[in-house]
């Protein structure tokens, strides 16, 4: 029998090993080869650096004309109120921004600022925000159809099952729907700009490829999604896909992008620094922490470099502050103005009030957007139908942000749409859509008094019918607790024409307790 075993052994470790593709032997040309690269990618930096120092030399000739300034905002949640603070004492000293780049979010109000927000106007944006509002996921109720209303209770814990059964976790807390929809509110005036050269103030948001780890420079595209990109912080938010490539926070793999700013040319550069320490693990870390520490290795490493290299770096004393606390965003902004000041001296050489004035020109003459859609395009979409998407269009010709806004939370409300973007250009819009159509697996724990704690668990299995004639869903419903529970519900929503007939049969079994109270005790059951 032992024989017998070891032979079974050896024969599974020696099919594992043949079934492997990695597995070879390496030669000794092989092994040099792999060296040459490397060799090679470092001359490749070396060459980068000696490229970047002749740029700073070059810079800090003297020139007759005026020095273009490059300003740099970096990430670090809450904290990036203290920017507001730097951009105001900016403004007080005339100072022409030619070049703004923001990560996280420094990318928020660097933007704002590229499309004409004034520090004050940023301000009271940003603490007139209900963060807690867009930190959400669930739909509005009063958007959802019927279909959606009778299946749509919410619970903490999802697992997506595909056809194949394979279980998966959601990729994120928030899939950041409201947050995009709030930021495509705030960059109204700039929706038909796709080259971010040609805002008042050329813009980069930076954000950083999730199958790579590199830093990636987004120059073009929908401003409100690029800078969604930019603050998708990992496990808190989706990442953003395009194509097979997925993105998230910019502060991941660089959080302090001067070199950004040198690359788009600037002569001189103002970055301001508010991200805190790298994080210390101790005894009393938990697994949040480790994740962070994880997931900061790079952007803490290209901070320290990169902090190096500004003209003028200004540091608000915000090291401190909670990057979700906010609450105290006055005090932030005071802490940004305040360091500033303290570097006035430095400040007032690139005051130019006539190229100030001619930037805050080109901020005036961007207006809201008030457009007539003629066409729709949808993309990512497998269920989704044009004719769907018509009929929840808003029934005005000339649509503001607030209408297209209402438009795509319409689409998000569907009970199988888990992400919309949208783009403007002219007299069409680009809907971006992303479809849930595996089987859902939620759970909820839940505490009465008397009728004690309660474990509920829902397996949630859509089919969608091709031509869009029928959708039909089952959910199986079990409650574990002191009176058990189990129900089998079947819904079938049929499209005729412009009519809809929603039928539904359900079966359930299970104890539903009566409690018979006397002077507010419990006296039966």
């Amino acid at each position: 029998m032992k024989i017998l075993n070891k032979a079974i052994l050896f024969v599974t470790i020696f099919t594992s090993v043949l079934a492997t593709d990695d597995n070879r032997v390496n030669s000794s040309e092989d092994k040099i080869k792999a060296i040459e690269k490397q060799i090679q990618e470092l001359e490749e930096k070396k060459q980068n650096l000696e490229n970047l120092k002749q740029t700073f030399l070059k810079n800090s000739k003297i020139s007759s004309s005026r020095p273009k300034v490059g300003l740099v905002l970096s990430g670090g949640g809450a904290k990036g109120a203290a920017h507001i603070g730097v951009l105001k004492v900016l403004e007080k000293y005339n100072i022409p921004i030619d070049y703004i780049v923001g990560t996280s979010a420094g990318s928020i109000i660097a933007a704002m600022y590229s499309v004409g927000y004034t520090p004050d106007e940023i301000e009271k944006v940003i603490t007139d925000l209900q963060f807690y509002d867009l930190f959400r996921n669930s739909s509005d109720r009063d958007l959802e159809g019927i279909l959606e209303k009778t299946t749509s209770n919410k619970y903490p814990i999802k697992i997506s099952i595909s056809k194949d059964l394979d279980l998966s976790l959601p990729m994120g807390v928030l899939t950041g729907e409201y947050i995009y929809l709030e930021l495509k509110k705030i960059f109204a005036r700039a929706e038909n700009i796709t080259d971010f050269k040609e805002l008042p103030i050329p813009f980069r948001a930076m954000t950083t490829n999730l199958q790579t780890g590199q830093s990636v420079g987004i120059d073009s595209g929908d401003l409100a999604l690029s800078t969604l990109k930019s603050m998708a912080i990992p496990t808190f938010l989706d990442p953003i896909r395009e194509g097979d490539e997925y993105f998230v926070d910019g502060g991941v793999a660089d959080n302090f992008p001067v070199l950004e700013a040198v690359k788009m040319g600037a002569d001189v550069v103002i970055g301001i620094d508010i991200a805190a320490d790298p994080i210390q693990i101790n005894d009393n870390s938990n697994i949040i922490s480790i994740l962070n520490k994880l997931s900061s290795y790079k952007g803490d490493s290209n901070t320290q470099t990169q902090k190096e290299y500004p003209d003028i770096l200004i540091t608000p004393d915000v090291k401190k502050h909670n990057t979700l606390n906010f609450d105290n965003l006055d005090v932030l902004v005071k802490e940004g103005e305040i360091a500033a000041e303290e570097l006035s001296y430095a400040l007032d050489k690139l005051s130019d009030k006539n190229s100030f004035n001619a930037i805050q020109k080109k901020k005036n003459e961007l207006k809201n957007i008030s457009v007539d859609i003629e066409n729709i395009n949808i993309y990512g979409n497998d269920i989704l139908t044009t004719k769907e998407v018509e009929e929840l269009k808003p029934e005005k010709e000339n649509l503001n942000i607030s209408d297209l806004n209402l438009w795509a939370e319409k689409l998000y409300a569907k009970s199988y749409i888990d992400r919309v973007f949208y783009n403007v250009h002219n007299d069409t819009i680009d809907f971006t859509v992303r479809e849930r159509r595996d089987s859902q697996l939620k759970a909820g724990i839940s505490y009465i008094s008397n009728y004690g704690a309660g474990l509920e668990l829902v397996a949630e299995i859509p089919i969608f019918n091709k031509l869009n004639l029928s959708t039909k869903s089952y959910t199986v419903r079990t409650e574990l607790s002191r009176y058990p529970k189990i129900s089998v519900k079947d819904i079938t929503q049929y499209n005729f024409l412009d009519y809809k007939l929603l039928v539904s049969a359900d079966i359930s079994y299970g104890f539903n307790p009566i409690f018979l109270y006397k002077n507010g005790d419990n006296v039966s059951t």
